[in-house]
């Protein structure tokens, strides 16, 4: 019976400790983009939400060709800074599944707001200063100590004031990071 008894008080404990496993209390990483590169640093507010800051330079480009205009071509590079609310939802399933939680690897939804500068370098496309903000679903994974993958699917508002004016597009983001630390 004073084994059973010890043996429920361990079980016990030992399920309040995996119940109280939540994000990494920080986190640098730096990123290759889908098209561009960035630094971010992840801090943890609570178990399960974290304040995200980024720094990247985002390159767009286009390129078109008709039979009247020909053929054209043009690219921008702008940096960027950013911070965005995470808040991770799946946590606790993951480690009741035996899956890691490690470099805050789950799934969350998360609001982003940005600010994209003037270009430092374009040719035949210009985009002008503008703030945008990203309502978005993520899912970010830790491959090894030292890796990530990211996925983040959205929309975006985005508001130009030298332009006037505002558009609203789908967003999506693939990063893959190194942990700095």
């Amino acid at each position: 019976m004073k084994r059973i008894i010890l043996l429920q008080l361990f079980i016990l404990i030992a399920l309040q400790a995996i119940s109280q496993e939540g994000l990494k209390p920080s986190q640098v990483k730096a990123n290759l983009l889908l098209i561009g590169a960035s630094v971010n640093y992840e801090k943890s507010i609570s178990r399960r939400t974290s304040l995200n800051f980024e720094a990247s330079l985002n390159y767009g480009f286009f390129y078109a060709y008709s039979s009247f205009a020909g053929e054209s071509f043009g690219y921008t590079l702008a940096p960027t800074l950013s911070a965005e609310g995470r808040h991770y939802y799946n946590l606790d399933k993951r480690v009741s599944k035996g899956k890691s939680i490690t470099n805050n690897s789950g799934n969350f939804l998360s609001v982003e707001l940005g600010y994209s500068f003037t270009p430092i370098a374009y040719d035949n496309m210009y985009n002008n200063p503008a703030v945008a903000i990203t309502p978005s679903w993520g899912m970010q994974r830790g491959i090894g100590k030292r890796f990530s993958f990211e996925l983040l699917l959205g929309y975006s508002f985005r508001y130009d004031s030298r332009a006037e004016e505002g558009s609203a597009t789908p967003a999506i983001g693939l990063k893959f990071g190194y942990i700095l630390y």
